[in-house]
């Protein structure tokens, strides 16, 4: 059956749990195999903060799993999104978030994160820097970067809010054609002082100088990273058109089979990549707003050509045909 329709412009959207959305993520990348079943046994016992309360050895004593079952369980688990999510411990959470990170890190922060902890957590940060042999800046630009990462990857998930939200992308017909297209108006936008910088660009004072450096740099980074995101963002609409042509131009009205991982594999992105970028976006189109991911489709067990979607929709329409009105 193809999405529910919304009528206006504005959606009402219920935020999911941390539970739920991992599970979306385990259906739509993971076919069902004993393997699948253990990661969603994994998921079932996270904290609500996403880590793992319970040991290797108390999961392998329960389940009689062995040791590389698990190592692969986790491995999956730990690459689904939010990043950082299924660790055991701090330190493991915020090495997940970063190896998860698809932009380079900063020089120092995963030696940092895997040998230097304790330093860390201590304050050390002489002992790291010699350990290390990092420059000051180095050492603080990985500071400032691990700053960045989550203790809590999960606590965002577990309340639910009621919000009204814009579409982030537009998918409609024109003169017999599909058109897509992002959504500027509800796209995070930099603003960058550009006559106070003027004013100080000149200065002699070398703290000043550091400053606006330091702050140029920072804004660079960040118009690329929202451009990097916008394009991946288009990019997955592209891809989704191409999969969905006949529902979005409403030749049919069911969804044909697609998953993250299909997505993924044709962009060259990881899959924990396009479920962050899509996750709690929303499309417009001519017959409603819905969330990006009602657009994606299991595929049926007994047939890999079809979605789940589709033999509904057969079904349902075989038994309407079928029951005939009692007169």
């Amino acid at each position: 059956m193809a999405p529910a329709v919304s009528e206006s412009y504005q959606t009402e959207d219920t935020q999911q749990s941390l539970f739920n959305y991992l599970l979306e993520q385990v259906q739509l990348t993971m076919r069902k195999t004993p393997l699948r079943a253990l990661v969603v046994y994994l998921i079932e016992q996270l904290d609500p903060r996403g880590y793992l309360p319970v040991s290797n050895e108390q999961i392998k004593a329960e389940l009689g799993i062995t040791d590389v079952m698990l190592a692969d369980a986790l491995t999956l688990l730990q690459r689904l999104d939010p990043p950082g999510v299924g660790a055991h411990d701090l330190q493991e959470c915020l090495l997940l978030q970063a190896q998860a990170d698809e932009y380079p890190v900063p020089t120092g922060v995963i030696a940092i994160l895997t040998d230097q902890f304790a330093n860390l957590t201590a304050g050390r940060l002489a002992a790291i820097r010699s350990a290390l042999d990092l420059t000051e800046g180095q050492l603080k630009a990985a500071l400032n970067y691990i700053r960045t990462l989550s203790a809590d990857p999960g606590l965002p998930y577990n309340h639910t809010a009621t919000e009204f939200v814009v579409p982030d992308l537009r998918v409609h017909q024109v003169n017999g054609k599909l058109s897509m297209a992002v959504i500027k108006a509800n796209q995070p936008r930099l603003v960058f002082a550009e006559e106070t910088y003027a004013q100080l660009k000149d200065s002699t004072d070398s703290e000043v100088q550091h400053y606006l450096k330091e702050k140029l740099g920072e804004y660079q980074s960040l118009t690329y990273s929202l451009a990097r995101r916008e394009e991946t963002l288009s990019l997955i609409g592209r891809e989704l058109v191409k999969s969905q042509y006949a529902l979005f131009m409403q030749k049919q009205k069911s969804l044909a089979p697609l998953l993250l991982r299909d997505i993924a594999q044709r962009l060259q992105l990881a899959e924990s990549t396009v479920s962050r970028a899509i996750n709690g976006k929303y499309l417009q189109t001519d017959f409603g707003v819905m969330l990006i991911k009602a657009f994606f489709s299991r595929y049926s067990a007994k047939d890999a050509t079809h979605s789940v979607d589709q033999i509904q929709t057969a079904l349902a329409s075989l038994i309407a045909r079928r029951i005939r009105p009692v007169r």
